[in-house]
Order: structure tokens, then C-alpha cells, then sequence
């Protein structure tokens, strides 16, 4: 049986990250945020903030672009991917109604992605829920700060950081944890992956590591405290929930 965890980080970077630029009406483009791609069954999804899609004290967006490579070589060829956010009957993307969970999951179609080199994470890519992660852990956070990124090779920038709340205990009773990091606007949305060079083990076999060097979607990153440099990340087994 092949264990769980993600087994080529470098790939899941390369290919499964998106800087994303909202337009509201009347046109104007916004650079927003970082997104991911996740699939579910069947479906792929596009992955976000909610609040990158619909900001606080500002128009929600009627448009989300984002680039998508075509091939595997560098420079990496791309193109330009459009997607509406809104229906007559309301936002075509899902989210949570109660309690408010600051995420967002756009469904994709395959004629979306259809010639592009993309990599979903995927239910096998979160963490057994008896994993052993010890306060402190190193984690890595590919995404867009500041809007800042490799455009030739459309590639983002890898930021790290470490857990800074008891994992997987919810935070002040909310389905996130809090991570140690040194992150800045544009990094919303950006998967927290623990570093792929780490070793865990389980509570249900103690002392027995998993299968050599290996990494997990922990978390989606959302917010922080810039005084302190203390960010949110919520849990990434909510997005079984948003996306079934």
C-alpha cells in the first residue's frame, strides 16, 4: 500500500501554483493573490482566499485571470486563462457559509486546462490524521509576494516558515493553525506544504517513520499579524468539504 504525501514538491511547484489577478467592474485588473489547483473525484478546482476573490471594503471581482503553462521546458510557453465569478444566480465558485472560513474553491472544466502542464493536489496529498508533527516544524510556502516572481519561467517564489500552534489542535477553537514566517501581500492562497525533506511519524505506530523523506498540504495561508509575524493557515482537510 503506497503511503500517503506528497513525493515530488519541485513538480507541485512548478506546475500547480498560479499567481491570480481579479478584475472588478468596469474592467480594472488587480493583482490578488496566490491560487493552487486541487481535485477532488473528478473535478479539478482552482483554490483561494475568499477575501482575494471578494476583498473587504472593496468591489467584488467579476473576473479571475491567471497564467498556465503549455509545456514542461524553460522558458515556459503560457498562456492567459479568463474565468467568470459571476451567474445570474450568484458567484460561480464555492465557499462556506457558517462559520466564515476564509476560503474559496472555483470548479474547472477540462477545455479550461485542455494543453496545459499543470499539477492538482489531491486528497493522497494531506496528512494522515495521526500524524506526528512537532511543534516547530519547517514549512515551505510557494506564491507571489508582493506581486514578485520569476515571469520568464512564470515560476513562484518558495518562502518558508515553521509551525507555530500545537498541529492539529484548532486555534482558539477555529479550523486553523498558526504558522512563524516571514510572508507579505500577494502570499493569500499559497498552499503550506510541510518541507519536503521532513520525517514523520504516526501516534498509531510510535517511533516508526513513514516511509522516508516526505511532505503534506498542511494549510492554505489566508492572513497575519505583521507585527508579530504570525499568519493563519487553514486546515487543508477543509477543502474535502468545499470541494465534494
Amino acid at each position: 500500500m503506497t503511503e500517503p504525501g506528497l513525493r515530488d514538491a519541485n513538480y507541485a511547484v512548478a506546475a500547480g501554483i498560479v499567481q491570480l489577478r481579479t478584475q472588478v467592474r468596469g474592467g480594472r485588473f488587480r493583482e490578488a493573490g496566490t491560487g493552487f489547483f486541487f481535485r477532488n473525484g473528478s473535478q479539478t478546482f482552482l483554490i483561494t482566499c475568499l477575501h482575494v476573490l471578494e476583498p473587504k471594503n472593496e468591489l467584488p471581482s467579476e473576473r479571475v485571470s491567471f497564467r498556465a503553462k503549455t509545456g514542461q521546458e524553460y522558458p515556459s510557453p503560457c498562456r492567459e486563462v479568463e474565468l467568470s465569478l459571476r451567474e445570474t444566480s450568484g458567484p460561480s465558485f464555492r465557499r462556506f457559509k457558517e462559520p466564515p472560513i476564509d476560503l474559496a474553491a472555483i470548479p474547472l472544466t477540462e477545455k479550461v486546462l485542455e494543453g496545459c502542464w499543470t499539477f492538482s493536489f489531491g486528497p493522497e496529498h494531506l496528512p494522515p490524521d495521526d500524524i506526528y508533527l512537532p511543534i516547530g516544524s519547517e514549512v515551505i510556502l510557494p506564491g507571489y509576494p508582493m506581486g514578485h516572481y520569476d515571469e520568464q519561467n512564470n515560476l513562484p517564489i518558495v518562502r518558508r516558515g515553521s509551525v507555530g500552534s500545537l498541529y492539529p489542535v484548532p486555534f482558539n477553537g477555529r479550523p486553523y493553525f498558526q504558522i512563524d514566517a516571514n510572508l507579505q501581500a500577494g502570499m493569500s492562497g499559497a498552499p503550506v506544504l510541510l518541507r519536503p525533506d521532513s520525517f514523520v511519524y504516526r501516534y498509531s505506530q510510535p517511533f516508526k517513520f513513514m516511509g522516508g523523506p516526505v511532505s503534506y498540504l498542511l494549510g492554505v495561508h489566508s492572513e497575519g499579524f505583521d507585527e508579530l509575524g504570525i499568519h493563519i493557515a487553514w486546515y487543508a482537510r477543509l477543502l474535502l468539504d468545499l470541494t465534494q
